[in-house]
């Protein structure tokens, strides 16, 4: 079910980007350079999120060489409950916070479509 969005992702990506996925666990899928979690992986995405500031989460990713960041605002539908858990990127308070207002003061929003929104970093 996510493929669709990483296609539409990979053509709207531009060459050379590197990325970082938040709340997207299927990252195979992308033909461009990727940065995201994996199942279960919220702890270890909310400690790459979590800074004493936005100006020092924007630092921390230029230094990993991230310029773009994707926000899927939820995860492939799926029936199944164990799936359904294990596809969700669960950030903690501190991470989401941050991670907003990075987004708010330092990304351009450059084009969304459906559960995920494209930003570039500025």
């Amino acid at each position: 079910p996510s493929y669709a969005s990483v296609a539409w992702l990979n053509a709207a990506l531009p060459e050379g980007s590197r990325t970082l996925i938040v709340g997207l666990n299927e990252t195979y899928w992308f033909n461009r350079r990727v940065l995201g979690g994996g199942n279960f992986d919220g702890e270890r995405v909310s400690a790459l999120l979590e800074a004493p500031t936005p100006e020092a989460l924007r630092t921390r990713l230029t230094n990993d060489g991230i310029d773009h960041i994707a926000v899927f605002t939820a995860p492939p539908p799926t029936t199944d409950a164990k799936k359904q858990e294990e596809r969700q990127t669960r950030l903690t308070p501190a991470a989401q916070r941050t991670l907003s207002q990075l987004l708010d003061r330092y990304a351009a929003d450059v084009t969304s479509r459906g559960d995920v929104t494209l930003f570039a970093l500025r």
